[in-house]
């Protein structure tokens, strides 16, 4: 059996953007990491490759998404589902935010891509700040367990 992985990706200092890396430092806090690795990548979604190989069977990726659900809504996707709306000049960068882009790029360089699974939380607030919404707040213990439970599967 291979690795699993939960990554969290997002900004801690644009509030509710910072839920993934939240998140992690949650499932590390409280010792849930027993059966998998927790990583926090931030913005750097470049990391991610370095989990593109043949030890890695699963990854679930915590992440905020405008989805048009109302704040706090907690989905689970697979990559396939999801289509990208972010508009960018540059169709990768160092810092590259969009989740998505990044695993194309591993498929058409042909990298073995694990089964993958992406948590999404819609935000209320994406301003300067390093708190998330008091909406987040709440549902930080739903998130966890969505977590768990994904890379319990």
């Amino acid at each position: 059996m291979g690795k699993k992985i939960a990554i969290g990706i997002g900004n801690y200092l644009m509030q509710d953007d910072g839920v993934g890396p939240k998140v992690i430092e949650q499932i590390c806090l409280r010792e849930l990491d027993q059966d998998f690795e927790a990583e926090d990548i931030s913005t750097d979604g470049l990391r991610l490759f370095r989990h593109f190989n043949y030890e890695t069977e699963k990854i679930v990726i915590i992440d905020s998404a405008f989805m048009g659900q109302e704040p706090g809504t907690v989905m689970v996707f697979s990559p396939d589902q999801l289509q990208t709306q972010k508009k960018n000049c540059q169709p990768i960068s160092t810092h590259e935010g969009d989740i998505l882009n990044l695993i194309n790029l591993g498929k058409m360089l042909n990298l073995p891509i694990p089964e993958i699974k992406i948590v999404a939380v819609e935000p209320q607030k994406v301003d300067p700040g390093d708190e998330l919404s008091p909406c987040l707040k709440e549902k930080m213990d739903e998130v966890i367990r969505q977590v768990v439970q994904e890379l319990s599967c």
